[in-house]
């Protein structure tokens, strides 16, 4: 050290000015190598998981189930969860009753995006519904003494056609023409559905940021979805990104698919992913509709 100070001509303190330094850049250097040595890496997370997935595939056994002749607008929570429904979709149809949703006919139970058409099926022998105990307040474009405030503040004459709209088609000026749909909602509900890749469900609607049930149920009447129109996730090509730009995939979700299918191969159907311990088959019903499980 002295050989150093006297070869540069260095004062006292500009030797340890120069000792600081080194210390500090060496310092620097040694904590992203021992944090790499002592921290677990990321991929163990995802690991463990997948390693549970395997472990727990096929260990799931279902509660007993008991048919019964049931009118889905009479029956409780208890009633539902014998005809096996589980928790998840018992709070779902629950919620759709409590905003005012009544079941007219047999097929407007696949209105509950929780329920699967295998259990639809199931369920629908059984299902007998009494007419005269529904009550009929459906609102019609011919009639706005009906619509709630939203409807009457937004005059029905500013709707130039009596028609039902496709909610996977329309642009900000057809939903201006709905009552309770201004400027600021139609952009929501457009900007929702390009990242959805198109809506399903009318149902879905009820996502979108400020809607309520009421405004929800004031338009629902004038809108339909074809569903040819959801552009879908081609799932056994997508990386990280892809999936993760999705509402209905968070990042964790995103990672583990990736790592599940490199370490398991492509995915055939949505029963492979129900070998995920993360997703359960509510969550499943949800996203499958945008998922493609082509190999092409």
């Amino acid at each position: 050290m002295y050989f150093i100070q006297k070869y540069f001509n260095l004062s006292k303190r500009e030797l340890n000015g120069i000792m600081v330094l080194l210390v500090i850049t060496l310092g620097m250097w040694c904590i992203p190598v021992l944090y790499d040595l002592t921290a677990a890496p990321e991929s163990e997370y995802y690991e463990e998981i997948i390693q549970k997935s395997d472990l727990q595939q096929g260990e799931i056994t279902k509660e007993a189930v008991s048919y019964f002749n049931f009118d889905p607008n009479r029956i409780d929570a208890e009633e539902w969860r014998k005809l096996g429904l589980s928790p998840s979709q018992i709070k779902t149809i629950t919620n759709y009753k409590t905003k005012g949703g009544v079941f007219h006919k047999k097929g407007d139970l696949k209105k509950i995006y929780t329920l699967s058409e295998a259990d639809y099926q199931k369920l629908e022998p059984y299902i007998h519904i009494k007419t005269t105990a529904i009550k009929h307040t459906a609102i019609t474009l011919k009639d706005s003494t009906n619509l709630p405030k939203y409807g009457r503040a937004h005059s029905l004459n500013s709707i130039k056609k009596p028609t039902v709209l496709d909610i996977n088609l329309v642009d900000t000026l057809d939903l201006m023409q709905l009552p309770g749909i201004g400027a600021v909602y139609a952009k929501r509900i457009l900007k929702y559905r390009n990242l959805l890749g198109g809506y399903y469900l009318l149902e879905q609607l009820q996502e979108v940021y400020g809607m309520d049930s009421l405004r929800f149920e004031t338009i629902k009447p004038f809108l339909l979805v074809d569903r040819k129109h959801v552009r879908q996730i081609p799932i056994n090509k997508a990386n990280y990104q892809d999936l993760r730009k999705h509402p209905y995939i968070n990042a964790n979700y995103a990672k583990v698919i990736v790592q599940y299918r490199m370490q398991h191969g492509a995915f055939n159907n949505i029963e492979d992913l129900t070998n995920i311990v993360l997703f359960d088959k509510d969550y499943l019903r949800k996203i499958e509709p945008y998922l493609n499980f082509n190999n092409d």
